[in-house]
């Protein structure tokens, strides 16, 4: 089949704007692990680039490239190249309905959407309402509340001390990954972490969450015909800060093994189920606590995670999301093998010689595309190991290679 792949960041959506250096090693390492798996299970694919990105010619295995100069051309880019497709996924934030409007361009076309139903998806993805709905379920979810923006922050103040003790999580309502996130350990940090939160969403809605102590992680699953089959429990590496500084998202492991992987499981995908609409991978992020899963947000999308699941399963990524849109049929017996960690590196922008070395490194997922933000730009690697401490310590072997080649070192490996 002849397969259309469009990544929000590095595909165009912000040309002739400043590139995102933090989202953009993320959304290229999706876009890129995305092509090489269909690829591998034997389709054809176009992709689109950011025409500052397709300069450098970066390491990718699509079969054609179309490269996007304006912002403005970037949806008339996407119609065109879905009329040439069999079928299309779009990688992009669910924020301010990004998501859901390029969803529907290529919906507009005769090509098959690999992506879920955009209404499901506004559904599925507003925090405020999904704390309700999965506590109708029996669900786990920490005590939520829905801020007006314009009201300030004394009434939010007032209105948090009677439901949720500090330290709190304020976040935007329909934010992606830690974007707007801030952590209020003390009423002072409650109004720039509103007003973060509301820079980062067209909501006039913030949240406040309680903080629930315990680890960060996700579950991914494949969603089909309402059927939900959870495929890995993935451990994420987040840094809580408050808005000053800004919270970020380093990186994780998949899988990641606990004793609450049963419970993880059935609740994902007990609150998946529940969306009608839902199609190909999705994620769901929660707090593990020591005695159960506290669920906090679906991403009904592709998500970073994938990076390291698809080392690691014993299916096809890709070939699963187009036999969920054509058949409505799942992976069957499913397995992980090995573990896959994965990590963010910040990094001083490279010359033109180290970024190619870079790009041609095994490990580096995404190379360091050079940044005008401060100079300051991101790698994203990745190891694999038959152990967490063999896929721990190659993790770090690469992070070494990375530094070397940018200090200038010209040893080959």
């Amino acid at each position: 089949m002849r397969i259309l792949v469009y990544e929000h960041v590095s595909g165009g959506g912000f040309a002739g704007k400043p590139l995102p250096a933090s989202v953009l090693c993320e959304g290229y390492a999706m876009l890129r692990s995305a092509v090489s798996d269909f690829k591998d299970a034997g389709h054809t694919v176009t992709i689109t680039l950011d025409s500052r990105i397709a300069a450098l010619k970066p390491p990718i295995s699509a079969d054609f490239i179309v490269s996007v100069s304006s912002g403005n051309d970037i949806k008339s880019v996407l119609k065109d190249a879905s009329d040439s497709a069999d079928a299309a996924l779009v990688i992009a934030p669910e924020s301010n309905g990004t998501l859901q409007s390029f969803i529907e361009i290529v919906k507009s076309t005769s090509v098959l959407s690999l992506n879920s139903n955009p209404r499901a998806i506004q559904e599925a993805t507003n925090k405020a309402v999904f704390f309700h709905h999965a506590r109708t379920l029996g669900l786990k979810t920490p005590e939520t509340i829905l801020l007006d923006a314009c009201d300030g922050a004394e009434s939010a103040k007032r209105t948090i001390r009677d439901k949720i003790e500090l330290p709190i999580i304020v976040k935007p309502v329909d934010g992606v990954s830690c974007s707007g996130l801030s952590i209020v350990k003390d009423f002072s940090q409650l109004a720039p972490a509103m007003k973060k939160a509301s820079g980062e969403s067209s909501n006039a809605h913030v949240i406040a969450q309680e903080f629930v102590k315990g680890v960060a992680a996700s579950v991914s699953l494949i969603v089909a015909d309402n059927k939900a089959l959870p495929v890995s429990l993935n451990k994420q590496n987040i840094m809580l800060k408050t808005s000053q500084f800004g919270s970020c998202y380093e990186g994780g492991v998949v899988p990641f093994n606990t004793s609450l992987n049963t419970n993880a499981f059935a609740a994902a995908e007990k609150a998946v189920a529940s969306y009608s609409g839902l199609l190909g991978h999705v994620g769901v992020d929660m707090v593990l606590t020591e005695e159960e899963p506290f669920l906090l947000e679906i991403n009904p999308r592709l998500t970073t995670s994938i990076v390291g699941l698809r080392k690691v399963a014993n299916f096809n990524l890709a070939q699963a999301l187009l036999d969920a849109a054509v058949s409505h049929e799942l992976p069957v017996n499913v397995k992980t093998k090995g573990y896959a960690f994965f990590s963010k590196v910040s990094l001083n922008n490279p010359t033109a010689d180290a970024f190619q070395r870079i790009s041609k490194m095994e490990g580096a997922t995404s190379p360091p595309f050079p940044s005008a933000q401060n100079g300051t730009t991101y790698a994203l690697i990745q190891s694999f190991g038959d152990s967490p401490d063999e896929a721990a310590l190659k993790l770090l072997e690469i992070k070494k290679r990375l530094r070397y080649i940018l200090k200038g070192g010209k040893k080959s490996w």
